[in-house]
């Protein structure tokens, strides 16, 4: 059984990195756990029963995605969990995207330094 533990289903996350995890249970051994981000791998766990995989948040496009997780245990049998998520300004309240107010927009020199 796979679980995935990070983002939340329906979540807006963002940030420099985007953090997805996922946990992992079997009556004999995880072989491996796979995370799959709309579907293209990002991340591949040998011989754990969690993984954690940082993606740089600007190689992903404002709006909804999906992360993946896939356990394989000893046998080659395999489960899956998809859990959907939001990033950037994009909200799941039914008003489509939003935009920062002036001042909580980064500037590219706060960028520089690391501040958003």
């Amino acid at each position: 059984v796979v679980t995935v533990t990070q983002p939340a289903e329906g979540e807006t996350i963002g940030g420099k990195f985007l953090t997805f995890s996922a946990v992992a249970t079997d009556n004999t051994a995880v072989a491996e756990i796979r995370l799959l981000l709309d579907g293209s791998v990002v991340g591949t766990c040998a011989g754990a029963t969690s993984c954690t995989v940082d993606v740089r948040s600007r190689k992903i496009k404002d709006g909804s995605h999906t992360i993946t997780a896939v356990a394989v245990d000893a046998r080659g049998n395999e489960d899956t969990d998809t859990v959907n998520f939001f990033t950037g300004s994009t909200t799941n309240d039914g008003g489509g995207s939003t935009d920062p107010s002036p001042s909580t927009k980064c500037t590219p020199g706060a960028q520089k330094k690391g501040l958003c």
